[in-house]
């Protein structure tokens, strides 16, 4: 979602969606100014939206989809790992062992 080739800021994002009102956005800007806390978060401890929410305007932002970093995680570990060393132990350590 971008105007005239610039990206939208989440705010922006997120009262054209009638997540939040003006009034929401403008008191989540007024707690950010010190300190630089990220617009999301802030909304977010407001109890104005919730993390779905803000994972999903900066899908509409960045134009991409989210993942979920921890299904991720053990197919990356589990594709990667031979199932068996040659004295029959397993060779890679589980992903929940670290």
């Amino acid at each position: 979602m971008a105007v005239y080739g610039k990206r939208l800021r989440i705010g922006e994002i997120l009262t054209r969606a009638g997540v939040i009102s003006e009034a929401q956005l403008q008191v989540a800007l007024a707690k950010q100014q010190l300190p630089r806390e990220p617009i999301g978060e802030i909304l977010i401890s407001l109890g104005y939206v919730t993390s779905e929410q803000i994972r999903n305007a900066l899908e509409l932002q960045y134009g991409v989809k989210s993942i979920t970093l921890s299904s991720s995680v053990n197919l990356i570990w589990s594709s990667s790992c031979p199932k068996q060393s040659s004295n029959g132990s397993a060779s890679c350590p589980s992903p929940s062992a670290s």
